[in-house]
C-alpha cells in the first residue's frame, strides 16, 4: 500500500523543511568526522607501523580516504616520520596478508602523490616486493601491487623504467593474457597499468614489442563489456597508435568499428583517444581509409560537434587525413555520408587549431570536387569563410583567403588586404 499523500501545502513545505534539515545534519556531521581524521594525521604513520592489527587497519583506510580528497600532508607525515621503509618491509615479509594488504595499499596511496614522495618509494627499494606480490594467490594484495606500480610508473619516463625494468610488465603481461581469470577489479587496474607503460617518450621497447607481437591481446580487452576496461584499452591503442612502428599492426587488428562503436555508445571517457586512433588509422594509406570511412568516422564527426573542443579537433584531423591521403572515391564518399556540414559548423569554434583542420578540409574536399561549392554555401561555409578572411589567427586567416582565391574570389576583402 503506497503511503498517503500530503493534503495540504503546509504539509509539503514542512516535508521540505525537514528534508533540508536532514541533509545539513548529514553534511555537517561529515565534516565533522572528516576533520577529526585530519586532525589525526600525525598520528597515521604510527599507527601503520605499530604491531596492532587494529590500528593498523584504522589508519590504512583513513590514510586512504584523505589522499582520496587530496590531503597529500598525509604522505609526508609518513614519509617523514620513517614509514616507507617499515611498508615495504611488512609487504616483503609480513607474517599475515592482512598485514601485507595495508603495506601495498599505503604504498600505493603515497604513489598517488607528487614525483619526490613517489621517488621515496624506488629509493627505498619498493618496487621489487610489489612485483613479486603480482605472482601471490591473494587478489585483493595483487589488485593493490598493481595499483602501486601504475601509480609509480604514470609520474616520469624514469619511473615507468624503473617499474618495468623490475619485470611489472611482464608479470601483469601474464594476467592480461587470460582476461577471463583474474577477477574483474585486478583486470581494470590491470589494463590501467598497462596504458600507464605505454606513456612518455621514448617508448619503452619491451612494451611495445610484446604488444605487437599479441595484438589480439589488447584487442580482446577492448571488446570487453566492461566500461572501464575497455575505455583502458582504448587510452592504451591510441598511445601506440602513434607511434611509426606500431601503427601498422594497430591498422591490421581492425579494431576501427569498435572505436566508432564506444564512441556512439556514448562513452566520452573513449571520444578523445578513439578519435585520435582513428586519426592514425586513416593517415595510412588508401585501404586503411575505407576501413575508417566503413566503419561510420562522420557520424563521428556529427556526434563531436557537440562535445568538448579537443574531440572536435580529433573528429575534424581523421576527416582531413582521408582527404590528404584518400582516394576521390574515398572523399566522395566522406561528402555522401554528410561531412560538409559539421566541418562549416565547426568553422565557428573558439579554437584556432580546428578551425584550420576544417579549413583544409574543406579546401581538399573543393579540390577534388569543386561541383561540392554549392554544399558550402548551402550550410553558411561560405560566409564563414569569408569572416575568417579577418580572422586574428595568421594561419586560419591565410587558408581562408586561399580557398576564397581559388571558389568565391568575388568574397576575397581586398581593400582590407591593400591597405
Amino acid at each position: 500500500m503506497s503511503p498517503p499523500r500530503p493534503e495540504s501545502e503546509a504539509e509539503l513545505k514542512k516535508i521540505e523543511k525537514n528534508e533540508r534539515r536532514r541533509k545539513s545534519y548529514k553534511a555537517k556531521r561529515e565534516a565533522s568526522s572528516y576533520q577529526k581524521i585530519k586532525d589525526e594525521i600525525p598520528e597515521i604513520p604510527g599507527w601503520l607501523m605499530s604491531n596492532q592489527l587494529g590500528k593498523q587497519l584504522e589508519a590504512s583506510d583513513k590514510f586512504t580516504m584523505l589522499v582520496e580528497k587530496g590531503e597529500i600532508s598525509v604522505i609526508d607525515e609518513v614519509i617523514n616520520q620513517g614509514g616507507v621503509p617499515v611498508l615495504v618491509e611488512f609487504l616483503a615479509t609480513g607474517d599475515t596478508a592482512e598485514l601485507r594488504l595495508i603495506a601495498a595499499q599505503s604504498l600505493a596511496n603515497i604513489a598517488r602523490g607528487n614525483l619526490v614522495q613517489t621517488q621515496v618509494i624506488i629509493d627505498q627499494n619498493g618496487i621489487p616486493p610489489l612485483v613479486y606480490r603480482l605472482g601471490t594467490g591473494n587478489d585483493e594484495i595483487r589488485e593493490m601491487a598493481i595499483c602501486a606500480l601504475s601509480n609509480i610508473s604514470y609520474h616520469s619516463t624514469h619511473t615507468r623504467e624503473a617499474v618495468i625494468d623490475s619485470g611489472a610488465f611482464l608479470e601483469l603481461w601474464k594476467l592480461l593474457k587470460q582476461p577471463f581469470e583474474p577477477r574483474l577489479t585486478i583486470l581494470t587496474k590491470a589494463s590501467l597499468a598497462l596504458a600507464n607503460f605505454c606513456r612518455g617518450e621514448p617508448p619503452n621497447k619491451t612494451v611495445f614489442n610484446q604488444i605487437r607481437q599479441n595484438m589480439p591481446v589488447l584487442k580482446q580487452l577492448l571488446l570487453m563489456t566492461d566500461k572501464q576496461v575497455a575505455t583502458n584499452a582504448c587510452t592504451t591503442f591510441s598511445l601506440i597508435a602513434s607511434k611509426a612502428d606500431m601503427i601498422q599492426a594497430v591498422d591490421e587488428a581492425q579494431i576501427c568499428a569498435r572505436m566508432i562503436e564506444l564512441i556512439k555508445k556514448p562513452m566520452p571517457e573513449c571520444f578523445e583517444p578513439a578519435l585520435l586512433t582513428l586519426a592514425e588509422i586513416a593517415a595510412q594509406n588508401h585501404v586503411s581509409a575505407q576501413a575508417v570511412i566503413s566503419a561510420g568516422l562522420v557520424f563521428a564527426l556529427v556526434n563531436s560537434t557537440r562535445a568538448e573542443s579537443d574531440f572536435r579537433k580529433d573528429a575534424a584531423q581523421a576527416i582531413l587525413n582521408i582527404t590528404n591521403n584518400g582516394s576521390p572515391e574515398q572523399i566522395l564518399s566522406l561528402v555522401n555520408d554528410g561531412c560538409i556540414p559539421p566541418l562549416c559548423a565547426l568553422l565557428t569554434c573558439a579554437d584556432p587549431m580546428t578551425v584550420c583542420i576544417c579549413l583544409n578540409g574543406l579546401r581538399n574536399i573543393l579540390r577534388a570536387d569543386q561541383a561540392r561549392k554549392g554544399m558550402v554555401e548551402e550550410c553558411g561555409g561560405m560566409e564563414k569563410i569569408a569572416v575568417l578572411q579577418h580572422n586574428e589567427n595568421t594561419d586560419a586567416r591565410d587558408i581562408a583567403v586561399e580557398i576564397l582565391e581559388g571558389f568565391w574570389p568575388e568574397k576575397i576583402d581586398w581593400d582590407h588586404y591593400l591597405n
